[in-house]
């Protein structure tokens, strides 16, 4: 006698993969990957979220947010679509906050002025990143559902943006680096020298040296070789003497470093160092503002990996001095 599995609301095979049915005219399916175990964590994650109005702004939000995250699992490096974890998970954020405001509306009853009280009231220094997001959604259903206006374009705001400006110093990443163990205090070392996202950085293996593609533009880099830099692969050697790792950065299991374990670590380390204000990130900057003073603004894009000089100058930090040459007045 056989027992028939009673087939899982919502829940599609196709192929080898599984997929979330969200039904709709057409329909839409969401991928959930082709493991079943992890399938099912991800399909009841969907069943138990806050449900959503149909025809909402909300649900608009939702839907945008959806489609980026099943662009991005197929975008190549670089492009337009390769968000980053991180950033998705910002936009999630970003729709509970615009979900208070305009959640329960209907999109095409929003209007200028309704966007423009938004970026000034909120309290949120990322304000125009949220306004950002409903742009964005406004512009997929006017792709995808026929809408005909989105109310975010043309709206200005003179409110200043959030800017981080905090240069750590050298005097407070050698506090810092005491206070480390060793595998963060090489961490560290190497995301000065390099200047690398934390998650590049997280994922930089010893045959990425020569040159590897960064997450989040694309860009392909690689490094030369340097007594100092060479110096501190040595360092980063030697904690693999027992346990090899692919990684440049692993654990004492020869696991890959993740962002959780150098957050957890850097928190404790300049708590100690007595420098609370400091960000990992401040690393990346404070690499490329010495670049840009000893060798040009042209070697600190190149440093950072930009395609745009304009992106290059929101990480430098301090003032820049520019140098000129006096004039001497000829006498009559």
């Amino acid at each position: 006698m056989t027992t028939e599995t009673k087939p899982i609301k919502n829940l599609r095979r196709k192929g080898g993969a599984w997929y979330y049915d969200h039904g709709g005219n057409p329909r839409r399916y969401e991928p959930l990957g082709s493991d079943k175990a992890k399938a099912l964590v991800r399909y009841h994650e969907i069943r138990n979220r806050e449900p959503v109005k149909a025809g909402t702004v909300d649900a608009m939000v939702r839907d945008c947010i959806d489609y980026m995250e099943r662009e991005r699992k197929r975008a190549k490096p670089g492009s337009k679509m390769s968000r980053a974890d991180g950033t998705i998970r910002m936009y999630e954020l970003y729709r509970r906050y615009l979900g208070g405001v305009f959640g329960a509306m209907k999109p095409e009853h929003v209007t200028q002025g309704d966007v423009l009280t938004y970026l000034y009231d909120c309290p949120r220094m990322t304000f125009a990143n949220e306004i950002g997001l409903l742009s964005m959604s406004y512009m997929y259903w006017m792709r995808t559902r026929g809408l005909v206006f989105n109310p975010c374009l043309g709206v200005k705001c003179d409110r200043d943006k959030s800017k981080r400006t905090r240069l750590i110093t050298t005097g407070e990443i050698d506090a810092i680096v005491a206070k480390a163990d060793e595998r963060l205090a090489v961490a560290i070392e190497l995301a000065y020298a390099t200047g690398l996202r934390v998650g590049d950085l997280c994922r930089l293996r010893w045959q990425d040296l020569d040159g590897f593609e960064t997450r989040k533009t694309g860009e392909r880099l690689g490094y030369e070789t340097t007594d100092g830099f060479d110096a501190l692969l040595a360092r980063a050697r030697a904690l693999q003497a027992r346990v090899g790792s692919l990684y440049v950065l692993c654990d004492a299991a020869g696991r890959p470093f993740t962002r959780k374990v150098i957050a957890h670590r850097w928190h404790k380390a300049r708590t100690l160092a007595g420098v609370p204000d400091v960000q990992f990130r401040d690393l990346r900057a404070a690499g490329a503002t010495e670049k840009d003073r000893t060798e040009g603004h042209a070697a600190a894009q190149k440093f950072l990996g930009h395609r745009n000089a304009a992106t290059t100058d929101r990480y430098l930090r301090g003032k820049r001095t520019t140098v000129v040459t006096p004039l001497t007045r000829k006498q009559g």
